[in-house]
């Protein structure tokens, strides 16, 4: 990451990949430097005509506050969201995903979501609802997470595919 991070001029985030709030360091503190990271990152995005997207992982970014404190933060076009349904864990997902759908620039389609921290299918006729009122526009990712994806891959697709042809 070092010598790209040089070659294209943003920030390089250290001790926050993969971790979540590093001992002896504050989740505020964290988010500040997320966003002055971000920032940097969106504002070359821009000069370069490169969109920037930030996609919720529950690792740092475990709720929608969290998601939705550094984007509005950074009020730029040139920042999105890579909305993961797989990642929000808290409350009930499709108000999360509601949330959420107006900043995303794409999607991180997922065949397990959370409610209250359990693992459920996702209602996708509900989900595909949510994205088209989000008015997006754009390719619809899937991520199957276990089994042989040979298999788990047309499957899902198969179900996404009725549900958008649903709508």
């Amino acid at each position: 990451m070092g010598g790209g991070s040089r070659q294209n001029g943003c920030a390089r985030a250290t001790g926050i990949r993969r971790q979540g709030v590093p001992e002896g360091n504050t989740e505020a503190e964290v988010m500040d430097w997320a966003v002055e990271g971000l920032r940097q990152c969106t504002e070359l995005g821009r000069a370069k005509g490169v969109m920037i997207v930030l996609q919720n992982h529950n690792e740092l970014l475990k709720t929608v506050d969290q998601v939705l404190y550094i984007r509005n933060k950074i009020a730029s076009d040139w920042l999105g969201i890579n909305l993961d349904i797989g990642s929000l864990r808290a409350g009930d997902p499709y108000e999360e995903i509601a949330k959420l759908a107006p900043y995303a620039y794409t999607w991180q389609i997922k065949e397990i979501i959370y409610r209250n921290g359990k693992e459920e299918k996702p209602d996708l006729p509900r989900l595909m609802e949510i994205i088209q009122k989000s008015g997006y526009r754009g390719y619809i990712p899937i991520e199957t997470l276990a089994g042989d994806p040979r298999v788990q891959v047309p499957r899902f697709l198969a179900e996404v595919r009725s549900a958008v042809e649903g709508l």
